[in-house]
């Protein structure tokens, strides 16, 4: 699901220039039948897929993903972090329990990712751009009586997936942050790494043949992870600003990001408590393919990301918010990090395995509290490819969660949470 990057070949016209002369007696000739003519042709100067429209010097590509799974998890109990806030600041409960009667157990999820890509040579250069939409269908709905979320009482939507504008280096519109690797995980189920469609304006620059660095403004909106008894998001227009660097090699691609984040806070449920702070995040990943004997190959990614601040950087969304604000009106940011380590060993052209191993920290110190929370994911997936673009597998995922609280030098809570999920999938490639 990446952007549409510059693309670098003979413009459109001086191709067409190029084809050959009509003679006199060609010219003659009875025109083709019009179904004929108007057969999309072969963008070959953009690539493979690519076709142009009738009539036009745009090129399109149109593309398809979709999936389906079925996931059921071992135990009814979750981890719970309890926000709270009296007139000393905020305050926390740490507890495990079981999960709301109306949360499955179990539950079946269909998705459709659909893209279309063009490709248009212009004066200013070629000017690309995609439009995706993402529909989902869960059943059972996750919590039928929420009332303030359809997808969440319905298991039905409709979203925008991907709208963006490309035109010499640069890009405009809602898109996968930069700050992301666009395979964080080799496994079905995201690990602990970044994934998130926002609003971008970013300049794409090429440092050497195989080096590209951005510089990217992004809506932070969409990575908030708060909590209102802890505090909450001002209205703030000032964006995320994410710089990037990535590398495309025949033997794998590298990827290293930062991004800044401001943090500007209130207290709803306080005394009108009001803040300020500066965030960051930071990640780096290298992913490694190579052949092996006997027709095998291999596939291994690592990545390490860290945060203040931006819980959401860390896909580690839940625990709890990435700040609280104090009676003084100070904020207390929350610090991160995680690691994800994965393999895929290519057995046969139609049979791999994927083993993962993820893992996140992250701490948060206030003058009313302190609290410590981790989690640990090991994954194995089989899967199985009998034709190109279709695969089904099966992945197994073992959870482990704690968090501990300390409300003062004596008094503390600790929860801790370990659970197995079994999710049977399959996805296919148009």
């Amino acid at each position: 699901m990446c952007a549409f990057r510059p693309l670098r070949f003979a413009p459109i016209a001086t191709a067409l220039a190029g084809a050959p002369q009509a003679t006199p007696a060609r010219a003659e000739a009875p025109p083709r039948p019009l179904a004929q003519r108007e057969f999309l042709q072969p963008c070959k100067a953009v690539g493979a897929g690519w076709f142009y429209i009738p009539g036009t010097a745009t090129c399109v590509r149109v593309a398809a993903y979709v999936k389906a799974d079925h996931r059921s998890r071992s135990s009814p109990k979750e981890l719970f972090i309890e926000a709270d806030r009296n007139q000393t600041g905020p305050l926390l409960t740490v507890y495990t329990a079981r999960l709301p009667y109306d949360r499955p157990m179990e539950r079946s999820l269909n998705e459709l990712k659909a893209f279309v890509h063009t490709a248009t040579e212009t004066d200013l250069g070629v000017v690309g751009t995609t439009v995706a939409l993402k529909s989902q269908l869960e059943s059972p709905p996750r919590r039928p009586s929420d009332l303030t979320d359809e997808f969440n009482r319905t298991g039905a939507r409709t979203l925008l997936e991907q709208a963006t504008v490309t035109i010499a280096g640069f890009t405009a519109g809602y898109r996968p942050s930069f700050f992301d690797f666009p395979t964080a995980s080799l496994s079905y189920t995201t690990a602990y790494a970044s994934e998130t469609n926002t609003n971008v304006v970013a300049y794409t620059g090429r440092v050497s043949r195989t080096i590209d660095a951005t510089l990217s403004l992004e809506d932070g909106t969409a990575r908030n992870v708060v909590d209102r008894a802890w505090g909450e998001y001002k209205d703030s227009r000032a964006p995320n600003v994410v710089a990037a660097l990535d590398g495309r090699f025949d033997w794998g691609a590298v990827h290293v990001a930062a991004a800044s984040r401001p943090v500007h806070a209130f207290a709803p449920t306080g005394f009108g408590e009001q803040g300020s702070a500066t965030g960051f995040a930071a990640t780096a990943a290298l992913e490694h393919w190579f052949d092996l004997p006997f027709g095998m190959a291999g596939d291994v990614l690592l990545s390490a990301s860290s945060t203040r601040g931006g819980l959401d950087y860390l896909n580690a969304s839940n625990y709890p918010a990435d700040f609280a604000i104090s009676r003084s009106g100070r904020v207390y940011l929350t610090e991160g990090y995680s690691f994800v380590a994965s393999y895929l060993h290519k057995w046969t052209k139609e049979i791999r395995t994927v083993v993962t191993a993820s893992k996140f920290q992250t701490r948060l110190d206030t003058d009313t509290f302190r609290l410590r929370t981790e989690g640990l994911l090991l994954q194995a997936a089989l899967e199985y490819s009998p034709v190109r673009g279709f695969t089904t597998g099966l992945e197994l995922n073992l959870f482990q969660d704690s968090a501990r609280g300390f409300e003062s030098s004596v008094s503390q809570s600790h929860a801790a949470n370990q659970y197995l999920t079994g999710v049977l999938y399959a996805r296919r490639k148009f």
